[in-house]
C-alpha cells in the first residue's frame, strides 16, 4: 500500500504544481499553453453558460463558423470542462485539481500494470517514473484533452490484465469514454477484445454503454456518428499537406520533433539521451517477451502509435498514452541490465574464489 501511496502523491504533487505553475502566467497564457485549448474552453463556455463562439485569428484557423462542436471536437473532455464551469464558474483551478488527480490514479495503473512484469522495486522505479514524467505531467497540467485521454487508457489496459467478467465491463466503460476523448481509441477494441475472448459480451457491452448517449446525440443532431471521426476530417488534411514519409514520422515521433518521456522540455534531451532511452525500452519489451502479459502490451502500444503513424500526425500527444508502457519497458531493461551485471560479478567472484582455494590446496603453490 505504502508505494502506490507513494507514486499516487507524488504524481498529483507534480501535476498540480505544473499546473499552477502555468496559470501563474495569467489565464490565457494558460488557455493557449496547448494546442486547442482556446477551442476547449470557448465550446465549454458556449454549453454551460450559452456564450457564443467568437472567432479570432488562431480559432479560425482550426474551427469553421457554425460547425457543431461535437463535430469537430470530441466531446467527452470540453463536456468535462462544462460541466466544471456549471459548478464553479469559469476558473481554471478545479481543472487544474482534477487533472492532476485523474494523472496520479494514471500513474497508479501504470504502476500496477509494471507490478505484473517486474520485480517489486523496479516495478516501483516504473510507477515513479510514470509519476514524474515530465511530459505525462504537462499534458496533464495543461489544457490537454489527454489529461482525461491517458488515465483512460490505462485503467482500461490494467483491467483487462484482470481478465474477469467485471473488470472486462469496466474496462469497456473507460475505453468508451476514451472514445468519446479521442477517437483513436476504438484501435485498442479489438486488441482488448482478442485478450478478454472469454469475457468478450462484458467489455463490449461496457464500450457500448460508455458511447451509446454520444452516438445517439450525434445521430440525431448531426445524422451521423461524429463520435468515431470527430477531428479526422482536419487530422488528415494536414497530414496530407505535410506528407512526411514514414521514416520522418518515426523520427520526428520518437527523436527529433518529440519529447522524451522523462525530462523534456524542461530539461531538453540531446539525440543521443533520447536514442538510448528507445533502446534500453526496446530490449526490455524483448527480454519480458514471455511474459502472459506482453502481448496485450505490445499491441497496445501498436494500437495508440500506428494509427498517428498512418495519419501522419506525428505529435508527441499521439506518442504520450503509449509512454507508460514504454517507461516500464525501460525500467525493465535497465532490471534487466542490473541482473545481468550481477550475474557476471556472481560468476567472476566464483571463479576468483575456485582459483584461490585450488592454490590453497596445491603444495607446489603454496
Amino acid at each position: 500500500m505504502r508505494p502506490t501511496l507513494l507514486v499516487l502523491a507524488l504524481a498529483f504533487a507534480v501535476r498540480l504544481a505544473l499546473g499552477l505553475w502555468l496559470l501563474s502566467a495569467g489565464d490565457q497564457a494558460y488557455v493557449l499553453a496547448s494546442d486547442d485549448g482556446d477551442a476547449y474552453v470557448i465550446s465549454a463556455r458556449h454549453l454551460a453558460f450559452g456564450e457564443p463562439v467568437v472567432f479570432d485569428q488562431r480559432l479560425s484557423q482550426k474551427w469553421q463558423p457554425g460547425q457543431d462542436p461535437a463535430s469537430r471536437w470530441p466531446p467527452a473532455y470540453w463536456l468535462f470542462l462544462a460541466a466544471q464551469y456549471r459548478l464553479f464558474g469559469y476558473q481554471h483551478l478545479s481543472t487544474i485539481f482534477l487533472q492532476a488527480a485523474l494523472g496520479a490514479a494514471g500513474a497508479v495503473a501504470a504502476y500496477q500494470i509494471a507490478q505484473r512484469l517486474l520485480n517489486k522495486h523496479f516495478a516501483l522505479a516504473a510507477g515513479l517514473l510514470v509519476a514524474v514524467s515530465s511530459t505525462l505531467a504537462y499534458l496533464s497540467a495543461a489544457l490537454y484533452a489527454e489529461a482525461l485521454y491517458i488515465p483512460l487508457l490505462l485503467l482500461a489496459v490494467r483491467l483487462t490484465l484482470s481478465n474477469t467478467n467485471q473488470a472486462a465491463l469496466a474496462a469497456g466503460l473507460a475505453l468508451g469514454l476514451a472514445e468519446a476523448t479521442r477517437p483513436l481509441a476504438i484501435a485498442l477494441l479489438p486488441v482488448m477484445a482478442w485478450y478478454s475472448r472469454h469475457n468478450l459480451l462484458p467489455l463490449v457491452a461496457g464500450f457500448a454503454a460508455a458511447t451509446a448517449a454520444f452516438v445517439v446525440r450525434d445521430v440525431v443532431t448531426l445524422g451521423y456518428p461524429a463520435l468515431f471521426t470527430a477531428g479526422g476530417a482536419a487530422a488528415l488534411t494536414d497530414s496530407l499537406a505535410q506528407a512526411p514519409s514514414l521514416a520522418e514520422r518515426l523520427t520526428t515521433l520518437f527523436l527529433v520533433g518529440g519529447w522524451a518521456p522523462i525530462a523534456d522540455p524542461y530539461l531538453p534531451q540531446p539525440l543521443i539521451h533520447r536514442l538510448a532511452f528507445w533502446l534500453i525500452a526496446l530490449g526490455g519489451a524483448v527480454g519480458l517477451i514471455r511474459s502472459p502479459y506482453s502481448g496485450l502490451l505490445m499491441a497496445a502500444a501498436a494500437a495508440i502509435i500506428l494509427p498517428a503513424l498512418a495519419i501522419g500526425l506525428p505529435l508527441v500527444r499521439y506518442r504520450a498514452p503509449a509512454d507508460p508502457l514504454f517507461l516500464i519497458w525501460f525500467a525493465a531493461g535497465i532490471q534487466q541490465a542490473s541482473t545481468l551485471l550481477i550475474h557476471k560479478l556472481r560468476v567472476e567472484e566464483a571463479s576468483t574464489h575456485g582459483r584461490i582455494q585450488s592454490r590453497a590446496r596445491d603444495p607446489v603453490l603454496r
